[in-house]
């Protein structure tokens, strides 16, 4: 039973009540381990999130089901951060999802997104190079432009 502060009696704090609880009750168990997984990159394709689950029609299923998911100012996908989280806490981020992403990344021009995803990093390191990401983009640049100014310093 739950105290009106919302721990239960015995001190355990409960999930938080997220709004991602219907939608991943839709998907199947395969779906919602492919939604976790997605849950660990900062942002991701329709493309990606195929490639990930291994399922043609599976990010349409994941926006159908109201999963919260947005698409970005950069024409890129991602989810909000407390669903984020929360789903990402469920699994860790499997080697093989993480070269998958990397290899995107790259290929979209993301280098640092590829060399964090390359690494099996997740969570709070990719979101907080998604938000770096979002800044230097806020200033004109890409992530891509700063890397060869920097060679490009490191040169003279």
């Amino acid at each position: 039973m739950l105290g009106g502060d919302g721990h239960e009696r015995g001190g355990a704090v409960r999930a938080p009540s997220l709004p991602c609880g219907a939608a991943t009750q839709a998907l199947g168990a395969r779906e919602r381990n492919a939604l976790c997984q997605l849950a660990h990159l900062p942002y991701f394709s329709p493309e990606l999130a195929t490639s990930v689950s291994g399922s043609g029609d599976f990010f349409q299923r994941v926006v159908v089901a109201g999963a919260l998911v947005w698409r970005t100012s950069t024409g890129h996908w991602e989810m909000a951060g407390p669903v984020a989280a929360y789903l990402a806490g469920q699994s860790a981020l499997t080697s093989r999802v993480a070269k998958q992403a990397a290899s995107w990344y790259w290929a979209e021009g993301d280098p640092l997104a590829a060399l964090f995803a390359s690494q099996g990093r997740s969570g709070s390191a990719l979101a907080a190079l998604g938000r770096a990401r979002a800044m230097l983009e806020g200033f004109g640049l890409s992530a891509s432009e700063v890397l060869r100014r920097a060679e490009t310093a490191n040169t003279r």
